[in-house]
């Protein structure tokens, strides 16, 4: 109970034992591993393996054979795979960075409700004293195999696969909140599909434009979904206050054309921020087909330091 993965694997090659290390099996997702692999390289057990034993300095004995993707060095294979690394990358930067009494006070909920059902601990500072260690030596230890990684896997001179483990610690995606790494996808998306989708017909109007944002939107949903599963996102327009419970993302779309100027847009955006509930963050999608807006930079900079929102400007 109170061995990280890489103490298993410490007590293993420190007893002489690192030969069963390829014949262990840790994968969840054996039915991906394809005909030869015993692991199917993404999954949270997978990821799990390979850092705790990069962690404890075994990965001699780990052999790539044993995996259907290298998600070290070459593209993480689907959007959840991704998912739960950054994930798991962000939870060990915490219990990395954070002191005990932080770590008491962010984890209070999830504390409680261990407390009496471990057994052979009564004492509830003991007890978290405990787990405090457990969690604090993963972080570490994680660390520890991230720059191992770095050192055996990484060419200065060379390219990082994209969406790759070592790409996703070069960019520190982790260090995101997840409603970032959401809008930044979103706006990804809209940066390739609104001047296509526009290229010979404008929208009619600003309602039009937040249509075919919408549509948009159902067509990408369940990837978006699948890659950023913890922020619930829509149409800032078709989301009921009452709704927002915990931070959301809406989406408004801004038209400037004819007697909307961008004048009339930043006023616009600037009363959706007052309007919307503080727990949600807006994307505001700026269609500006004739250029209007002089410095798009300083709009940007203007409304985002205020935070709650992102500014996204297309053409």
């Amino acid at each position: 109970m109170w061995y990280t993965k890489s103490d298993v694997v410490a007590s293993l090659t420190g007893a002489g034992h690192g030969l069963l290390l390829p014949s262990s099996v840790s994968c969840s997702h054996t039915y991906n591993s394809g005909t030869n692999a015993t692991h199917c390289g993404e999954c949270f057990q997978c990821l799990d393996r390979r850092i705790g034993i990069y962690g404890a300095g075994a990965y001699q004995w780990d052999n790539e054979s044993l995996y259907a993707t290298n998600i070290i060095t070459s593209s993480i294979p689907s959007a959840e795979g991704k998912t739960i690394a950054v994930d798991y990358l962000r939870q060990a930067a915490n219990f990395s960075n954070w002191n005990q009494r932080y770590f008491y006070s962010q984890m209070l909920d999830e504390l409680q409700m261990l407390l009496g059902w471990v057994p052979g601990y009564e004492d509830e500072n003991e007890l978290v004293d405990k787990i405090w260690d457990l969690c604090s030596r993963h972080g570490g230890q994680v660390a520890r195999a991230l720059r191992r990684m770095r050192e055996l896997h990484e060419g200065v001179f060379s390219p990082l696969a994209p969406d790759s483990l070592l790409k996703v610690v070069s960019d520190r995606e982790f260090l995101k909140a997840p409603i970032e790494r959401l809008v930044t996808s979103i706006e990804n998306c809209l940066e390739s599909a609104l001047p296509k989708l526009f290229q010979s017909v404008r929208p009619a109007n600003e309602a039009d434009l937040n249509d075919k944002i919408e549509g948009l939107l159902d067509a990408w949903r369940d990837d978006l979904l699948r890659e950023h599963p913890s922020v619930p996102f829509g149409r800032a327009g078709v989301v009921p206050d009452f709704s927002l419970d915990r931070g959301h993302l809406l989406i408004e779309g801004k038209y400037i054309r004819g007697a909307t100027t961008p004048s009339r847009i930043t006023e616009g955006m600037a009363a959706d921020l007052t309007k919307y509930p503080q727990e949600a963050h807006i994307l505001f999608v700026v269609y500006d087909p004739d250029s209007a807006i002089v410095d798009r930079a300083r709009l940007k900079r203007d409304f985002e330091s205020r935070g709650r929102c992102t500014v996204c400007v297309l053409p």
